[in-house]
């Protein structure tokens, strides 16, 4: 039986194991920040999952060719985004190489758009981070799986994004969450604040982090001082988050209500991935039986 959100919500381990998820963001980030600018705000994140699945869906001859016009189609039915913002993101991304042009089976007009190996390497880390936090609720084998499979990643990935795309929680989050999901590097700067979380009582109502600095943040997510410090006075006037003592001088803290949004997020999200899981988990079990 598959996870549930409620589940998982009502783990007593939850704060724990979604604070170390963050932590694992943060790591990512640190290790490829220029890759992560693909998915430096929410609808960039869900245009890349689009586009992700497009290509794997013709690697693994699920779908038709892949090529731009494809995804600036999807991006547009989708309503996702306006379709000339679909196609700034789609040059963006052959301009850093996240999707490379291939050469047609047959000459012609349309250009052909594949995943280099660093992206669908980069793509499989991403899934199996989230297998491996849903294992950590249950003591499930999900990355195992996942990891003994020949092309798991190709299977999984656009079930995992028709999944989100089709979430009305994923696509318009609310909230805490919502106040930085679009500000570039928003999710990172999220990730970095949760995962910097000290203990706390209980009943705590501010959560003191071990935050002092913006600039430190805000060269992290190459942004500017200036910028973060201004989408932090306005969380801060909204009351997600605060300062201990001079503001951008002392520690800040957050409300159990930021905290609480996040890991709703979190785990709504782990939700559609398990149940994408569970959908497709025949296809891996099959893979492995011997020939």
């Amino acid at each position: 039986m598959s996870l549930t959100f409620d589940q998982m919500m009502s783990h007593s381990r939850r704060q724990a194991i979604i604070k170390q998820l963050a932590g694992t963001f943060v790591e990512l980030h640190a290790a490829d920040p220029r890759g992560g600018t693909v998915f430096s705000t929410q609808q960039r994140w869900l245009m890349a999952q689009a586009g992700m699945a497009i290509c794997f869906r013709d690697m693994t001859g699920d779908g038709p060719a892949a090529y731009s016009g494809l995804f600036l189609d999807k991006i547009e039915a989708d309503q996702i985004a306006a379709r000339n913002t679909a196609h700034a993101f789609m040059l963006e991304m052959r301009k850093y190489g996240t999707v490379v042009e291939r050469s047609p089976e047959k000459k012609g007009k349309i250009r052909l758009i594949t995943l280099p190996e660093a992206t669908v390497a980069g793509i499989a880390m991403w899934l199996l981070v989230h297998l491996a936090v849903l294992d950590n609720f249950d003591g499930g084998t999900r990355s195992s799986q996942f990891q003994q499979t020949p092309g798991a990643v190709s299977i999984l990935q656009p079930a995992v994004a028709d999944a989100l795309i089709a979430s009305e929680s994923m696509r318009v989050p609310k909230g805490a969450f919502a106040h930085f999901t679009w500000l570039n590097e928003g999710g990172y700067i999220m990730d970095c604040l949760i995962s910097r979380l000290q203990p706390a009582a209980s009943d705590a109502t501010r959560l003191l982090t071990n935050v002092t600095s913006i600039s430190e943040m805000a060269e992290a997510a190459m942004l500017s001082h200036t910028h973060l410090a201004r989408k932090l006075r306005v969380a801060e006037e909204q009351g997600f988050l605060g300062w201990t003592g001079r503001r951008g001088r002392s520690t800040l803290w957050l409300s159990t209500e930021f905290r609480e949004e996040y890991e709703a997020y979190q785990v709504r999200k782990l939700a559609l991935i398990e149940e994408a899981f569970e959908a497709i988990e025949v296809r891996f079990s099959s893979s492995l039986i011997p020939a």
